[in-house]
């Protein structure tokens, strides 16, 4: 019988903090990347090129017209993720809603600054809701965005030091 309290008791704590938590989060990522805006806005809106994303395991484009895309995510470990493109503004802005993602919903949008020819800031900010409290709890434990945007601009960043290699042994030999 007492085992049976406790586990209630420990039931209610867990909603009860689940309860308490914030159940919107908002984490944002600044870097300044040295390619093009234009380019860096076609590396990440092309969701045919995957294959620099470190976290990913697969990527299915489930509809595409006239530029607005819905795909899913596979991840590594193999967690799905659904999301679709909400807004599509060339060269500066690029937003996705996150659809379907085991229990919480959100957005992605990110913003590409011109420094200079060949320098562009890349603004990320993403931004999730999770309404049940105890995948609320889990996701505090669990589910670290910033890491994920981390991880996200790191590929980024090895994916454009990649053309950039590409683009001087080209030239080299052109030359």
């Amino acid at each position: 019988m007492n085992f049976s309290i406790l586990i209630v008791v420990l039931l209610l704590m867990i909603v009860t903090v689940g309860y308490i938590l914030p159940s919107e989060r908002t984490e944002q990522r600044r870097s300044v990347y040295d390619i093009s805006q234009k380019r860096l806005f076609e590396i990440v809106t092309n969701n045919n090129d995957f294959s620099y994303r470190s976290d990913l395991k697969d990527l299915v484009i489930l509809n595409s017209e006239k530029g607005i895309e819905t795909w899913e995510e596979v991840s590594k470990n193999g967690q799905k993720i659904t999301f679709k493109t909400i807004k599509k503004v060339p060269y500066s802005y690029y937003e996705i809603e996150i659809i379907e993602a085991n229990g919480f919903k959100g957005y992605w949008k990110s913003e590409f600054k011109i420094i200079n020819e060949n320098k562009t800031e890349f603004i990320a900010t993403e931004h999730i809701i999770i309404k049940n409290p105890i995948k609320r709890l889990l996701s505090y434990i669990f589910f670290d965005i910033g890491e994920f945007m981390d991880t996200f601009q790191n590929d980024l960043r090895k994916k454009v030091d990649n053309i950039k290699v590409k683009t001087v042994a080209n030239n080299i030999y052109k030359n």
